[in-house]
């Protein structure tokens, strides 16, 4: 077998690493869609559509790195240009708000993970929880309220 692809071979490769969706792929690359899950594993399994996959995600991968960088300098621009709102002749405004520099600015410091909106948190809690089986139905009342004290601390 020829290591060179098809055209749909090769359609269906581009199209593959749009989503990693192999039967997506094949029906976007214009196989048959009945079969589409077939051809899909199919395709995924032959050496030189996985070589060429590995290839065209490596310049996707530096495409996308490509595109981070832009707009990371555009955000830098709109963060710390020189600040000045323009208006049109009716006072609209066409340049930069201080909402467009605030948020810049909040877009950025999210790159670096300045802001987030989750908390890590690290250590080990293996010690601090213990199981127990209790049947709760099965207790008095009084030892109910003496596992509640318990657990207060009272």
């Amino acid at each position: 077998m020829s290591d060179k692809l098809t055209d749909k071979q090769e359609r269906f490769c581009n199209e593959y690493v749009v989503d990693f969706n192999g039967t997506q792929a094949v029906i976007r690359a214009g196989y048959k869609e009945q079969s589409a899950a077939e051809i899909a594993s199919e395709n995924l399994r032959k050496p030189q559509i996985k070589a060429r996959i590995k290839e065209l995600s490596k310049e996707y991968i530096s495409q996308l790195e490509g595109r981070k960088l832009r707009i990371i300098k555009e955000l830098e621009g709109i963060a710390f240009g020189d600040g000045n709102i323009k208006t049109d002749n009716e006072g609209n405004i066409t340049g930069k708000d201080v909402r467009d520099k605030l948020k810049a600015l909040e877009l950025l410091g999210k790159t670096i993970a300045m802001f987030t909106d989750k908390m890590d948190i690290k250590g080990d809690i293996s010690n601090s929880i213990t199981k127990t089986n209790i049947n709760y139905s099965e207790l008095t009342e009084d030892e109910k309220n003496q596992l509640i004290r318990e657990k207060l601390g009272n």
